[in-house]
């Protein structure tokens, strides 16, 4: 019983090693991709580019049907820059910036047809200046402003 235990054991181990596989890619940095089963030809899940270490790169993630879920770059193993998250359908659900693992800057939402739905600023993963709203036309509905995550000012357009 414990041979079989251990064969087991072994075999898993085996399939986690071989369903990840390091590559180089144009630039000459190693890439480290993870899949979902050890098929022939298996999907992309999860793929980690980074120079040196693991801590500094871009991160990408696949859905099954390997479409493009999110884009994250880091830095010292946080969000540090522009992260894009995606619909199924391709199309951008959202792109904001980060700074050392904290919203930082500019951030903008879609909805699934690619309409703008708002654009805001954060510091330090705070709420910050002025929060435009629009409707699927295009047109500003509603304007916030804030400091330092408060509300101070709600305009809705009519």
């Amino acid at each position: 019983m414990k041979n079989i235990f251990l064969i087991a054991t072994i075999i898993f181990l085996i399939g986690i090693i071989f369903s990840c596989r390091e590559n180089k890619d144009y630039a000459g940095n190693k890439v480290l991709e993870w899949h979902d089963s050890l098929e022939t030809n298996p999907k992309k899940v999860f793929l980690y580019y980074k120079r040196n270490d693991l801590n500094n790169g871009l991160i990408k993630q696949y859905r099954k049907d390997s479409s493009l879920k999110y884009e994250m770059p880091i830095k010292n193993g946080v969000e540090h820059g522009l992260v894009k998250v995606y619909f199924s359908n391709d199309s951008l659900n959202y792109k904001a910036n980060y700074k050392n693992g904290l919203m930082d800057g500019l951030i903008e939402s879609y909805d699934s047809k690619g309409n703008l739905k708002f654009i805001g600023n954060y510091l330090e993963n705070k709420k910050n200046g002025e929060w435009n709203y629009y409707n699927n036309d295009g047109l500003i509905i509603k304007t916030e402003v804030y400091k330092n995550d408060t509300l101070i000012s709600n305009n809705e357009e009519n």
